[in-house]
């Protein structure tokens, strides 16, 4: 059984977004965090994080959640960010495209 939940997923982008707004965000690192925190805040039980491409070399940035030792769904955002989330349960792929789509208007506002 997955824990997605349409309506608590709407709730998180809107959360996002106004914390991003009234915190002022500048940096998208920054804004990654927010964003990781959040999503740990609504979805305990998921482990997400953010990484850059450097060259062939993925590089860490942010995330939040605890260590769940499952293989992470990888979400490419554009050829620099990638979106990673762990879950005890596979993710319907409604939940992804929403996130992808959410990430993707963050990184064209920035």
């Amino acid at each position: 059984m997955s824990s997605y939940n349409k309506n608590k997923l709407k709730e998180f982008f809107t959360d996002v977004q106004k914390k991003i707004a009234e915190e002022n965000q500048q940096t998208l690192k920054q804004i990654f965090k927010t964003l990781c925190k959040k999503y740990v805040d609504y979805f305990p039980k998921r482990k997400i994080y953010i990484a850059e491409m450097l060259g062939k070399r993925i590089s860490y940035l942010t995330g939040a959640g605890k260590e769940l030792y499952v293989k992470a769904v990888k979400i490419p955002l554009t050829d620099n960010y990638l979106l990673f989330i762990e879950s005890h349960q596979e993710l319907p792929s409604s939940e992804i495209k929403s996130l992808e789509e959410f990430m993707l208007s963050i990184l064209e506002i920035k």
